[in-house]
């Protein structure tokens, strides 16, 4: 009988807080140990499933849902979670699995219990302040957790160690930045600021946005990635200003309007002030590259977990944290840094100071450590 083949299997996909992370590891395993096969769980109909083949990177497509909502769907979550088990465990039987690493999600449930049918080793990435509940839930479990943040003293910390989030490879050079302002138009004449609220976009951030464009006519161009979800109902309420539309993007004088945005790195090269919410991997992008924003918590996410982490950064002097409440403040806020810039100038120390270098090979290695001499 051949030997099986050495793998590693990852969950991390629903949004790119979990995903990103995830593939920044995978690829530093890869340059590390590049006869390990990485599998990744692929939940079906989420970004996972069109991104991942993108990075060379084989899937194990699952079909999981959360355990929310009605009765009926809880079933309807269990049978899945179940189906889900059975498929990992014989999965499990055809290669020699050596560890598995979890980013966050639900996603990370059946893998963990499959993992430990076979004694494999566990290990955790979590990304924000105050941990999310598969990490919590599972971290008895773990043999590692690698942090992000520093965590919130009420988490079990027992397994913990600070490595920083782990970032993709992104391609700052003049000639990428110089391509991107060429293909979209882009003066670097005047005040960059790039407004995004996640992955998946965010309607308070795309109103206040709408907002600064009407408000800002000169001086300012505002580069706004509003979430797949939202473009079609801004590109419509931008009509009367738009003037260029391509297919995927419209831009107008002092705007460019995106849907998603995968290679951030030009756009990170070229912005001058952030206005974005507080999601851990966003936050640890703008700290790598040293932009002072302003960071709005989204105030519907589980345990307000954001909020969490902004108030990290802000007590660091970092970012400027502003609530949904006070989003009609932003005007003036964003003035206000533009006439101080002492104030542009310590937050970019700040980041400075709380930049982790290197976080995903740091993690590749400390798991190839240990998953090789077991």
């Amino acid at each position: 009988m051949a030997d099986k083949q050495e793998a590693i299997v990852i969950a991390g996909g629903g949004t790119g807080g979990h995903l990103f992370p995830a593939i920044a590891v995978a690829q530093e395993i890869k340059n590390l140990k590049p006869e390990i096969r990485i599998f990744f769980i692929a939940s079906k109909g989420r970004m996972e499933e069109q991104i991942l083949p993108r990075y060379g990177f084989s899937t194990l497509p699952l079909k999981l849902y959360g355990f929310s909502g009605g009765l009926t769907r809880r079933l309807l979550a269990l049978v899945y979670f179940m189906v889900a088990v059975f498929r990992l465990i014989r999965i499990f039987r055809g290669l020699k699995v050596r560890g598995v690493i979890c980013f966050g999600g639900y996603e990370s449930v059946p893998l963990v219990l499959a993992a430990r049918l076979f004694r494999v080793p566990v290990f955790f990435q979590e990304q924000n302040v105050l941990w999310g509940r598969s990490v919590r839930l599972l971290s008895v479990f773990a043999d590692r957790i690698y942090c992000g943040m520093e965590p919130h003293p009420d988490m079990p910390q027992g397994k913990a160690v600070i490595t920083g989030n782990p970032l993709r490879k992104m391609d700052t050079s003049d000639e990428k930045k110089k391509s991107f302002c060429q293909k979209y138009g882009i003066n670097l004449s005047g005040f960059r600021v790039l407004c995004m609220g996640g992955s998946l976009g965010a309607r308070a951030i795309n109103e206040a946005t709408l907002n600064l464009i009407h408000r800002f006519n000169e001086n300012f161009f505002f580069i706004w990635i509003c979430g797949k979800m939202y473009y079609d109902e801004y590109s419509t309420r931008l009509s009367e200003r738009i003037t260029e539309r391509r297919e995927g993007w419209v831009r107008g004088e002092n705007f460019l309007l995106l849907p998603f945005f995968e290679e951030m790195g030009a756009i990170y090269g070229i912005v001058d002030i952030a206005i974005t919410r507080a999601g851990a991997i966003t936050l640890s992008e703008l700290v790598n590259y040293s932009i002072p924003s302003v960071i709005i918590p989204s105030p519907n996410v589980v345990e307000n977990h954001q909020m969490y982490n902004g108030l990290l950064m802000a007590r660091e002097g970092a970012i400027i944290l502003l609530t949904e409440e006070r989003l009609n403040l932003l005007p003036e806020v964003l003035l206000s840094m533009i006439k101080t810039p002492s104030v542009i100038d310590g937050m970019k120390r700040a980041c400075q100071k709380l930049k982790k270098r290197d976080a995903a090979r740091s993690v590749a290695i400390d798991v190839l450590s240990r998953i090789l001499s077991a």
